[in-house]
């Protein structure tokens, strides 16, 4: 089967449903991201691509960059009396066995824990959690701060020159009237990223570092298991600050080295504009109520204080003005573009999707031309199917029946662990101290010999992993094999 080649995502990412698609197969998953609801056939706006053989037949030996090969190539290898359905078979055996192979290469690595380990999903979705209260705790103390009194996501308020097609030039990062975004600025970048590094284990070095805001890490690229991380900082002092300290120091984590660089931002940050016909009066009172439904639904979603809520829905004056407001404040926190409804992970990801900003196309001279039309239709569409379907599903270090092995475990080594030596006498094998009774062994294991449970919990969360890689495995391309433990 031919491989179809993706850009990779962004990571660090929840469990959501709603929003940003994903393709059905790949070799490169995150594990818990977001998924698409239904869409209408009309495609929601986007930012411009950054350039950047017989029965017994065994698998074939793969050097540094092979891949399985194609069901085409696999099969005209087999014996011409093999019946399509043992050609399927058999190919299904051969791709497992490279996934097995994979897997032993794999196992133990920095990449393979952030994608299939449970505990990197629960890290990536309570990160995720926290940004967006965080997000929104800034953005509420700029309002009050009157930063956002100049906002206008409209084309009105720039000349008729700063029209490039279906763009919008910009004043710059974050300065009125569009307040675009660029997430390269305050940032710092980790290029070419070693598989053999956990992420999580970089996002907690960073967290050392005064300002940390952000933190997003690429999934593998095809062909390739290297990643990037970013990391955003509130100010340009506390970023170059934590530039200063990796440059400062060893630069590398688990003995691998990294590449820490300053992202060069964007010159000419451009804004996506709409079509006019969402700029009708009509419409802004419509998406002004539709924006509210958002916010409650994100906010909600990600454990936003009601306050905070209630508090950025009460204010803004004019429709339009409630609507800009509700529509900044959802890409800055929630990184939701509410006119293609999309949900990012990160703000570098809807950068990329969704462009530096939004604004609608000003209702010309003529405004009677100016109809609902396709757009419009398409527009409701997407956000009723959001609407309709979002949700953030909240991982789980263990699903029921892993609970289920656990507790059966413990049993088990509880009682492996306590021998009776008298009437009335009990005696821990694990230190030889003595008990009245077997309840009191029980306790003592779980308190002084909390190792021994530890174990089993990793012995089941690798199992979890395991299953996790098997039905999306990647590629172990250039891996050396090791041995696992």
């Amino acid at each position: 089967m031919r491989r179809v080649k993706r850009r990779p995502s962004r990571s660090a990412r929840g469990g959501a449903r709603g929003g940003r698609g994903r393709s059905p197969q790949r070799w490169a998953t995150a594990g818990s991201g977001p998924s698409s609801p239904a869409r209408s056939a009309t495609p929601s706006p986007r930012s411009p691509r950054a350039p950047a053989g017989a029965a017994g037949r065994k698998p074939a030996k793969r050097g540094a960059g092979a891949s399985a090969g194609s069901f085409k190539a696999f099969v005209l290898g087999l014996d011409l009396l093999v019946t399509p359905e043992d050609a399927v078979a058999k190919w299904q055996e051969h791709v497992q066995a490279l996934a097995v192979e994979d897997l032993e290469r794999l196992q133990g690595t920095g990449v393979y824990f952030d994608l299939y380990h449970p505990l990197a999903a629960v890290r990536r979705h309570e990160r995720r959690l926290r940004a967006a209260r965080q997000n929104a705790e800034v953005f509420m103390r700029d309002l009050q701060e009157k930063r956002y009194e100049a906002l206008r996501l409209s084309t009105a308020a720039q000349g008729p020159g700063d029209r490039e097609g279906a763009t919008c030039r910009t004043t710059g990062h974050m300065k009125p009237p569009h307040f675009a975004f660029d997430p390269n600025v305050n940032s710092v970048l980790f290029s070419k990223v070693s598989p053999h590094v956990r992420m999580w284990h970089l996002h907690d070095a960073l967290q050392k570092c005064l300002g940390l805001v952000s933190f997003s890490f690429t999934d593998p690229a095809p062909g390739s298991l290297v990643r990037e991380a970013r990391a955003g900082f509130e100010t340009a002092e506390a970023a170059q600050a934590a530039l200063d300290l990796w440059l400062s120091g060893e630069r590398s984590l688990q003995g691998h080295s990294l590449s820490p660089s300053e992202p060069v931002p964007r010159e000419g940050l451009k804004a996506l504009a709409v079509p006019p016909e969402m700029s009708l009066p009509g419409r802004i009172c419509k998406d002004a109520a539709l924006s509210a439904q958002v916010v409650r639904r994100l906010d909600g979603l990600t454990g936003v204080p009601a306050s905070v809520t209630e508090s950025l829905l009460a204010g803004g004056g004019s429709e339009e003005a409630r609507l800009d407001l509700r529509v900044l404040y959802l890409r800055r926190v929630h990184h939701f573009c509410f006119y293609a409804a999309e949900w990012c992970p990160d703000e570098w990801e809807l950068s990329e999707r969704c462009g530096a900003g939004m604004v609608r196309t000003a209702v010309g001279e003529d405004a009677g031309a100016v109809a609902p039309g396709p757009w419009t239709e398409a527009h409701e569409q997407r956000l009723a199917a959001f609407l309709e379907t979002s949700g953030l599903q909240q991982p789980v270090p263990m699903s029921s029946d892993e609970q289920v092995t656990l507790d059966k475990k413990a049993a088990e080594l509880i009682q492996e662990k306590t021998k009776q030596i008298a009437e009335g006498k009990y005696q821990c094998t694990a230190c030889s101290k003595l008990f009245r009774g077997p309840e009191f062994v029980r306790k003592h294991l779980h308190k002084m010999h909390m190792d021994l449970f530890e174990t089993i919990q990793e012995e089941i969360h690798a199992e979890a992993a395991r299953k996790a890689f098997l039905a999306k495995p990647i590629r172990s391309a250039g891996m050396q094999q090791r041995k696992v433990a």
